[in-house]
């Protein structure tokens, strides 16, 4: 997908946040919850608009620009619907400093990020213990988010969670 078709798509989700239906009734509420504010509804799911692909230009070779525009147009709608399906109400109001955290500006948005949970490296006897600590959690993780990250940055099984979480 082309950054410019990002930016169209974009546009067209946040015009159909902002907007509601226009007959009044519910539409496809398909990413767990309502839209960003009272009577917005969701009517489509980004996963299904989208798709989960691989960027056309490397990650690497991107300008910050052009990261930040592959964040908000295609990252966030796809990780807000794949954390509000998991928990609904715990990530209702999903949005950039969930994943980069409160200090996300002064860090320039760097990851890993220190505020997300510790994960010890895959493989070893610490990622397992965590692992039958928290069994939905890491399933969804390794099922739903990992493989939907590693494919989003185009960078397949090199992208760990210790992407996104820092290890011990």
């Amino acid at each position: 997908m082309t950054i410019a078709r990002t930016k169209m798509i974009l546009l067209g989700l946040l015009l159909a946040a902002c907007g509601g239906s226009s007959d009044g009734g519910e539409g496809t509420d398909t990413a767990g919850g309502e839209g960003d504010g009272p009577g917005d509804t969701v009517h489509a799911s980004a996963i299904e608009l989208m798709g989960i692909n691989p960027p056309e230009v490397p990650w690497s070779e991107m300008s910050h620009e052009d990261r930040e525009m592959d964040m908000v147009g295609r990252f966030h709608p796809i990780f807000r619907e794949l954390f509000q399906r998991h928990d609904a109400a715990e990530h209702a109001e999903f949005g950039c400093g969930d994943c980069h955290g409160p200090d996300m500006s002064e860090r320039n948005f760097a990851m890993p990020s220190r505020h997300l949970p510790v994960v010890p490296p895959h493989g070893t006897p610490a990622y397992e213990h965590e692992r039958a600590e928290h069994p939905r959690d890491f399933a969804w993780m390794e099922q739903e988010i990992l493989p939907a990250m590693q494919t989003m940055l185009g960078m397949g099984e090199t992208f760990t969670c210790n992407g996104c979480h820092p290890a011990p």
